[in-house]
């Protein structure tokens, strides 16, 4: 186990005020452009939709992940990219904060009793750890509050702006 002296304990703060500078002086907008050109980042339409889930497949420099998406409201949209990332960084955060798999279930209107869904969720742990690490300190500049009052920030992901 790693012992934190002073100074190595200072650069990990400084490499994490880094970070947090980065795009702290960037719109939510600039700042989802930046992080799909540095990372090389394409969210495709996968044509489905399963129990209102849309699929989608996210790719990160050369490594892929099918996902499903909550899209109520259609706001996915190829076109818009950075809408896209937020889309799939805001169904991470549901699944992080969801406490297990029937909350989760009921958060998205799903059939806990579907394997489908069940052998997903199990996955969906791995796969939103690996996407966070291709991620590095990339923290969604959108609240949920925005994107569900469709207000502040998110509009500017809707608008381009």
């Amino acid at each position: 186990m790693e012992t934190f002296t002073r100074n190595n304990l200072e650069f990990y703060q400084l490499s994490i005020r880094n970070i947090r500078l980065k795009y702290m002086d960037q719109t939510p907008l600039t700042a989802f452009i930046d992080l799909i050109r540095s990372h090389t980042i394409f969210v495709r339409d996968g044509g489905v939709f399963k129990d209102l889930m849309l699929e989608v497949e996210l790719k990160i420099k050369q490594k892929y992940w099918t996902l499903y998406l909550e899209d109520e409201r259609g706001d996915f949209d190829e076109k818009n990219q950075p809408l896209c990332l937020f889309l799939v960084l805001y169904n991470l955060e549901l699944f992080t904060d969801s406490r297990g798999y029937f909350n989760w279930c009921k958060v998205h209107g799903l059939n806990s009793s579907s394997s489908f869904w069940l052998n997903y969720y199990r996955d969906l742990g791995r796969i939103e750890q690996e996407i966070r690490l291709e991620l590095k300190g990339f923290n969604n500049p959108v609240s949920g509050v925005d994107y569900e009052l469709r207000n502040g920030s998110f509009l500017s992901l809707i608008k381009g702006e």
